[in-house]
């Protein structure tokens, strides 16, 4: 099947400047804000973003997948600098699970995690995304399970939460950010190529081919085409006027089948021409898609050779254990202790320390002379086969001048949301990620409430406090408040507590610094149609606050 066939969004990026980019599938262009610029892709052009710049795009998200009907959506991303995140692109209204959009959050270093929302119910994909490097993710919908494929090779499925249903038609779609009542949030730090929507699943084939092939070539082909075909039937209309079809007699003079024939001609050389411009087409693309198969097959070629070193080293280590070989080395059976001062660890660097038991104590720290100095430090087991572990997850260790380590704050929770529920009820919802801090990472919820539409205060209110539950590197918060009074307005603030440590001495708990609330008005006629105040920021951007 054509990758033309359904279609609906196809944003190429190819544009030079501008505050355009054009949808060439149906028209539904994207409108670009303060200024992100054209450079360098994939295929072409790229758009290239700066997340504390807060460039985005939107544009109509009319003709999108609505309900729960079959989608793929399918782009190039390039991540600016290592931790870089932020929303990719989404569309639907704003309202709990009426949304469709995919948010990188970075999990510590080419870790991420790819959340695929509706808006509360979100599902997390666990992918690997080397910065300063394209990466193609694609993510197919069928009204039941979930899909991400990266650089063509299928991630993982999941079943798609209960109670998604998109509505389109609204606030439309947005590139580069996270679309919330307030305006942009989670915004992208990086760049998008060749963004497209379809109306059914692509299968891993044809999703591998998106590796390869730009539609910018198909449809100008295909335009062709359908030329081609209204000048046959011009022509053969020209064709079927000079004469009786039933053969009865000849209805035009000499003359008329003179002019007739001159435009005959002057048709077939229209038709020439297009012929020597499709044929060029057609060269121009079988040249772009050979060599871009010959790039491909340079890189499995270069793939093939890593897996026959990489299974060299395992059938050594096979035969080692038979008997067959020796290829161990007790020497190499050992931790090793990556470090980085005020940045993460170099682990592709030589160990800061090496050691073979632990509890270890490492050299003295150097205090900073002003200020703090943040250690990052990785540990890492080698066995002995030369063999690492792969861990990327960092430990920081904050110091003060009088070289005392510092309590530094948990990060910030994300995608914070009130919504009026049944019976007056108010039910917050709330997300955190808390592979970002490593092994400082909060155990509690903390929920400032108020009911008169005042601001809550940390330094005045007592909050309620909520066990946190971590599952596949995101806690997530549900908490429904008592009934209210028709109208009441519930403000809450929702931070995260890393509990004091019993067994260290001097311990304290610490908490999350963020200060952005959400609201939502009571009623006993049922649920709210929207989120009122919903926040959806990427990791990034949530440590900020």
């Amino acid at each position: 099947m054509p990758l033309t066939d359904g279609l609906v969004l196809y944003l190429a990026f190819n544009e030079s400047s501008g505050s355009t980019a054009t949808d060439t599938a149906g028209g539904a262009d994207a409108t670009l804000f303060n200024s992100p610029t054209f450079g360098a892709g994939q295929f072409a052009n790229a758009i290239s973003m700066v997340g504390g710049s807060t460039q985005y795009g939107t544009g109509d998200d009319s003709a999108l997948p609505a309900g729960t009907s079959d989608r793929t959506v399918a782009l190039w991303v390039y991540t600016a600098s290592p931790g870089a995140d932020g929303g990719v692109f989404g569309y639907g209204a704003l309202s709990a699970d009426q949304s469709f959009g995919l948010q990188l959050i970075n999990a510590g270093g080419d870790n991420y995690t790819l959340l695929v929302y509706g808006r509360v119910n979100d599902l997390s994909f666990s992918i690997t995304l080397p910065s300063e490097e394209w990466h193609h993710l694609a993510v197919t919908y069928d009204g039941s399970d979930v899909s991400v494929y990266l650089d063509g090779s299928l991630e993982d499925t999941q079943s798609s939460p209960g109670g998604w249903s998109t509505t389109t038609g609204s606030a439309g779609y947005v590139i580069g950010a996270v679309m919330t009542g307030g305006g942009p949030a989670g915004l992208f730090s990086g760049a998008i190529d060749d963004l497209r929507v379809y109306d059914r699943i692509l299968d891993p084939a044809e999703i591998v081919s998106l590796l390869t092939l730009s539609t910018t070539f198909e449809l100008a082909i295909r335009e062709r085409c359908r030329t081609f075909n209204a000048l046959g039937a011009e022509l053969r209309q020209l064709s079927n006027t000079g004469y009786d079809p039933y053969g009865s007699s000849l209805r035009t003079t000499h003359s008329a089948l003179n002019a007739m024939q001159v435009s005959a001609r002057s048709k077939v050389s229209t038709l020439n021409s297009l012929e020597k411009s499709l044929r060029s087409q057609s060269a121009t693309l079988s040249l772009t898609i050979t060599g871009a198969m010959r790039s491909r097959h340079s890189r499995f070629n270069a793939m093939g050779v890593s897996l026959r070193s990489v299974m060299r080293i395992f059938l050594g280590f096979a035969g080692s254990s038979k008997g067959r070989h020796r290829v161990a080395n007790d020497a190499d059976d050992r931790y090793e202790l990556y470090r980085g001062v005020d940045a993460k660890a170099d682990l592709d660097g030589s160990a800061w320390e090496t050691f073979t038991s632990l509890p270890h104590e490492t050299a003295a720290l150097t205090p900073p002379v002003s200020g703090t100095r943040a250690y990052h430090f990785v540990l890492r087991k080698r066995n002995k086969w030369g063999l690492s572990s792969l861990n990327t997850v960092e430990t920081i260790i904050t110091l003060n001048t009088a070289g005392e380590p510092t309590s530094a704050a948990p990060s910030a929770p994300q995608q914070t949301s009130a919504e009026a529920t049944a019976g007056g009820t108010v039910t917050l919802q709330s997300r955190y990620a808390y592979p970002l801090d490593g092994g400082r990472q909060a155990d509690t919820w903390l929920l400032y409430l108020t009911y008169d539409g005042s601001e809550p205060d940390p330094d005045l209110d007592t909050p309620i406090s909520v066990a946190m539950a971590k599952v596949d590197g995101v806690a997530k918060l549900t908490y429904v408040t008592a009934a209210q009074a028709e109208g009441t307005v519930v403000t809450a603030l929702v931070r995260v507590r890393r509990s004091a440590d019993p067994d260290v001495e001097d311990s304290i708990d610490v908490d999350s610094t963020n200060s952005l609330s959400v609201s939502a008005t009571a009623t006993l006629l049922g649920p709210a149609g929207d989120i009122a105040g919903g926040i959806y920021l990427g990791a990034s951007q949530q440590i900020q606050d």
